[in-house]
């Protein structure tokens, strides 16, 4: 069921970015933003227009090339680190290996805030 819920959530988002969908975009870095894709529902999109963070993106904040953030789904909350401009992403991390990843990373201020039509990451 859970598994269903994923996939057809997936679908909605893929046929929203793809289209042009959704409020409002966020460009954030590398070609990469951040969509609205319904109220209160983010995802974070490739260059490619390829979907790589499912909704919905709670929380986040950039630092350089480097975007962090917290997603929830279903009842769960997880965290990702993308390296913008090299496309790696580490994702469905625990509170503790997020603390690690952007810790290696140089990242001292793991302060994220919510996503806003009047923000600008670029």
């Amino acid at each position: 069921m859970r598994t269903a819920l994923r996939a057809t959530a997936y679908i909605q988002v893929m046929m929203l970015v793809a289209c042009g969908g959704g409020d409002y975009e966020i460009p954030l870095r590398h070609g990469y933003f951040i969509a609205r894709v319904g109220e209160g529902k983010f995802c974070v999109v490739d260059p490619e227009r390829h979907v790589i963070i499912l909704p919905s993106v709670n929380e986040y904040q950039v630092h350089g090339d480097v975007l962090i953030g917290r997603v929830s789904q279903l009842n769960s909350q997880t965290f990702f680190v993308l390296d913008m401009k090299t496309h790696k992403l580490e994702s469905n991390l625990t509170a503790r290996q997020f603390a690690d990843e952007i810790r290696k990373r140089g990242i001292h201020d793991p302060s994220l805030r919510r996503p806003s039509s009047t923000l600008s990451d670029w």
